[in-house]
């Protein structure tokens, strides 16, 4: 910009130079013309001057021009850099739009399959497995999408969602993920959010993951003993809208003070040890920081060397609703009103205990050693359950329940042992003195299910809300035709469509979906972009344009392809919505009912 205008000067006093050249020129042959109109003295020496002057100008321009041509040369290679440049994004959008529908076709795969897996019979060791395959693949496509995004916060086209998601829950999933990486360094890993924040909040769930992952995995990355704690308060909130900070404490080495600043600069690392000792690019505080940004919120971090670090970021958002799973209702039967002895000491487990307690209407006593818990039960307090944290000082959990069991059967009083996998105390004396195991890390629906357990409660049907639902395929019969040319991806899909009671017909291209149409009449197709023979946007323009409106059917993407503008493009094509993969199916139900409006849920 700066060439631009320099440039502009310099045409500008070339032009009044211009001016000036004239003006001395036509002063002089005046001057040679009609000397009596000057006094003898100015006569005799005004065309010398006026000619000098005019030589002095001349030379100027001269240098003028040779500035302006230079000039000229330099905006020229601007020009052809800019146009190289462009050329690269364009490139470097192609690579990654590419790498993107490759990457997620196999991904829906992986995702959808272990969906299905896991809705078979299994037991709970094959579950879990399943369930960290899950996640994993999951946590893949989050980086998938961090690539991705970090391309679209180079060229300003980041943008965020705006839909209801279950806080505790993200952050479940997060430490469920993380928690192996925990464990082969024996690393306490807890979480705590304040009661007084709602189970639904409305937001981007997936970058907030994004950031809390980033920030979580840093911690366990470079903390070698001790723990990783994650605190989430409320600081303000007038109605529904809330302000929420988010802390995560870890007991590792500490940063720095003259290292504070720029940890969150792109490709920023503490020291060149760090570097050598762990992976990673360097990207991920600057990205969570631009889109803390986004949210409105900020980012800090306190750090003691030798102690320990907290990061603190805060976000706005609002309440949201949300459907309830049963561990989310309040006053379940079964526990409401039982008295639940926690004996724990970690300030951050010992709170989420008690909150989790109290929302199912549970009244809790907690203490943070065994010699505490003795003194309550020694003096008479009657309790329900009691939940011992396996990490006690010592024997100090056997010695305990050996305690309890002298007064307490099984039966009369409960007791349920928090630890991790890999858990140092003997299994068979485990066994012998309590009721169940509670694996770390504590989620609400694994406490839920050993609490229930224990009280002799295993099941809630009766309190389902979903039990009572209908399906949307008994609820909107449809006709189904499914055009997608990965066979992987076809089952994923058909069985999808089988949750929520439809069958479809699948086509492996958009020349026989088209035949499909012919032979029979079709409400829905879901179609699949990238196909061979004819794709799936082409398919759409030929529908639309060869087939009579009571014979149209309604047309849903059901793609890989995720870039800014696949949507726009599927819509322009004649499509009437848009669903990327992996495939879930409260996507699908979603989009049928963006489309069928008029059939709401009873």
């Amino acid at each position: 910009m700066n060439i631009f205008r320099h440039t502009s000067r310099i045409c500008l006093l070339t032009c009044i130079l211009d001016g000036l050249m004239l003006v001395t020129l036509t002063t002089m042959a005046f001057a040679l013309l009609q000397p009596r109109a000057f006094p003898s003295v100015i006569s005799n020496w005004l065309p010398w001057g006026i000619l000098g002057a005019n030589i002095s100008l001349t030379i100027t321009r001269y240098r003028f021009a040779r500035q302006l041509q230079t000039m000229g040369g330099i905006i020229n290679k601007a020009k052809t850099a800019q146009h190289v440049a462009e050329e690269a994004v364009k490139t470097k959008a192609r690579f990654l739009a590419t790498m993107s529908h490759e990457i997620r076709t196999p991904m829906n795969g992986v995702i959808g399959m272990t969906r299905l897996l896991m809705n078979t019979p299994m037991s709970k060791k094959q579950s879990e497995f399943v369930e960290s395959i899950h996640l994993s693949g999951e946590h893949l496509l989050t980086v998938i999408n961090d690539v991705l995004d970090f391309s679209k916060i180079e060229a300003g086209k980041l943008d965020l969602k705006r839909e209801a998601f279950d806080l505790r829950a993200a952050i479940e999933d997060i430490l469920n993920l993380l928690h192996a990486k925990a464990l082969e360094k024996n690393l306490e890993l807890a979480f705590a959010v304040g009661s007084s924040i709602p189970d639904f909040i409305e937001g981007d769930m997936v970058r907030l993951r994004q950031i809390l992952t980033n920030l979580i995995g840093n911690a366990i990355k470079f903390t070698d003993s001790g723990e990783v704690t994650i605190f989430v308060i409320s600081r303000s909130h007038h109605g529904d809208e809330y302000e929420l900070e988010f802390q995560i404490n870890d007991t590792g080495p500490g940063i720095p003070p003259n290292r504070l600043d720029s940890i969150f600069e792109q490709f920023s690392r503490v020291d060149e040890k760090q570097v050598q000792r762990h992976e990673g690019t360097g990207l991920g505080l600057a990205i969570s920081r631009h889109l803390i940004d986004m949210m409105d919120g900020r980012i800090w971090v306190e750090s003691t060397l030798g102690i320990g670090s907290r990061f603190h970021f805060t976000i706005k958002t609002r309440k949201a609703n949300g459907t309830l799973k049963p561990y989310l209702l309040k006053n379940i039967p079964g526990i409401a009103d039982k008295r639940i002895l926690i004996v724990e000491n970690n300030p951050a487990s010992c709170q989420a205990l008690r909150d989790f307690c109290r929302g199912w209407g549970a009244s809790t006593d907690a203490v943070h050693t065994s010699a505490d818990a003795i003194s309550r039960i020694a003096v008479g307090q009657p309790y329900d359950l009691a939940l011992i944290e396996s990490n006690l000082p010592g024997d100090a959990p056997l010695e305990l329940g050996k305690y309890i069991r002298k007064r307490f059967s099984k039966q009369e009083l409960p007791m349920i042992l928090i630890a991790p996998p890999n858990d140092r105390h003997p299994k068979e004396s485990v066994r012998e003195l309590y009721n169940l195991y509670l694996t770390k890390p504590i989620t609400r629906s694994r406490l839920f299910d050993s609490l229930m357990t224990a009280l002799g409660e295993a099941s809630l049907a009766a309190t389902r809300p979903e039990c009572s639902r209908i399906k949307p395929g008994e609820r909107l019969p449809l006709a189904i035709l499914l055009a997608e040319d990965n066979p992987i991806n076809q089952v994923v899909a058909t069985a999808i469509l089988e949750e929520l009671a439809y069958t479809a017909d699948v086509v492996e291209n958009g020349l026989l979906a088209l035949r499909a149409l012919q032979q029979r009449h079709y409400d829905v197709i879901f179609m699949d972009m990238q196909m061979p023979e004819l794709d799936g946007l082409e398919a759409t323009r030929r529908i639309r344009a060869n087939f009579l409106p009571e014979r149209q059917p309604v047309i849903i993407a059901m793609t890989a392809n995720a870039m800014a503008g696949d949507r726009q493009e599927c819509l322009n094509a004649g499509m009437n919505d848009y669903i990327s993969k992996p495939i879930l199916p409260e996507t699908v139900a979603a989009a049928l009912q963006r489309c069928f409006p008029a059939h709401k849920n009873p």
